[in-house]
């Protein structure tokens, strides 16, 4: 069973240790504020009180152990590159930490953070492309360069077949599954003789320039 630590209950943190649970992972969630502590408990492993900015609390739980530690302090920006600092000192395998700025984040990157999450903007982000774009249906980021989005095959792709229309040359992305709109029970990985309907729901991916350009045609 995986094993992950969440380090600051407060917002974020709550939601992200309901959801590890969820999921199957065996969560211990730490923060300085009993009240908050208590309030995980019945959706994690453990919990416990504990403050991060000292070492040797984080040494006495043997974080080096679990498969990964989140730091979800970014509001605190100090006690989040400091808790940063040590688990890396500690030989923690993988750090995700919370940010709140740019300069934030290149801190906590510097010092050993594997992956730095900004909740909010990546938030924004998911909202506009939704907002910004008339049929996108799903978007997700997978890193700085690439996505999957959701969306109709634009209105030039409709009757002629994945091979006619040589989606990857063509367009520089490509399709992962098809949905269908009236039965969305059915997916399936289509080949160069699939012929694309209105019915269709693209799983398409790509760097960010040649999804924009899709979007744009459909």
């Amino acid at each position: 069973m995986k094993t992950i630590a969440v380090i600051g209950i407060s917002g974020f943190g709550m939601h992200l240790c309901k959801f590890l649970s969820k999921q199957g992972v065996q969560v211990l969630a730490m923060d300085i504020n009993e009240e908050r502590v208590d309030l995980v408990k019945p959706y994690v492993h453990r919990a416990v009180i504990c403050d991060a900015t000292r070492r040797m609390s984080l040494v006495d739980h043997e974080l080096e152990l679990f498969d990964g530690v989140v730091v979800s302090l970014g509001e605190r920006i100090d006690t989040s590159v400091l808790v940063t600092l040590y688990l890396k000192q500690l030989g923690v395998k993988m750090i995700v930490a919370k940010a709140t700025s740019p300069d934030h984040e290149e801190i906590l990157m510097n010092i050993g953070a594997t992956r730095v999450v900004s909740p909010e903007k990546e938030m924004a982000r998911t909202l506009a492309h939704q907002l910004g774009s008339r049929n996108l249906l799903q978007y997700v980021q997978l890193d700085a360069e690439y996505s999957v989005i959701e969306l109709p095959p634009p209105a030039a792709w409709l009757g002629k077949s994945m091979g006619e229309i040589q989606v990857r040359r063509s367009w520089s992305v490509q399709v992962l599954l098809i949905h269908h709109h009236t039965d969305p029970g059915k997916t399936i990985i289509p080949d160069g003789d699939h012929r694309f309907t209105t019915d269709d729901r693209l799983v398409v991916i790509g760097r960010e320039p040649a999804l924009n350009r899709l979007k744009a045609a459909t």
